[in-house]
């Protein structure tokens, strides 16, 4: 599944795991996700894979597959590819 997105910001969150005891670091996208169908606009946080680079403020078109959550058992979205959206120049040439 695609949707394009827009970050706003993102932030590396890292500590270690009260139950484990292992470090952990992690990149949390605050971003914004409008409904293709109803033009609903909502801000929510992705959480990007692991070794995966903190994108810079922008256009996406993110692409997700669904998966169950190991703890949760939860159903839900896991980020597979993130592509920024490049607009396109809406400046016409100058005439001389």
């Amino acid at each position: 599944m695609k949707q394009v997105i827009q970050v706003l910001s993102a932030e590396t969150k890292a500590g270690i795991g009260k139950k484990s005891g292992v470090s952990y670091s992690m990149i949390i996208c605050q971003c914004v996700v409008t409904d293709s169908e109803t033009g609903e606009i909502r801000v929510g946080e992705l959480t990007m894979p692991k070794d995966a680079e903190s994108p810079a403020a922008g256009m996406y078109e993110a692409e997700f597959k669904i998966g169950v959550d190991y703890q949760t058992k939860k159903i839900g979205g896991s980020l597979v590819a993130l592509r920024p959206i490049h607009p396109k120049s809406s400046a016409s040439p100058l005439k001389t």
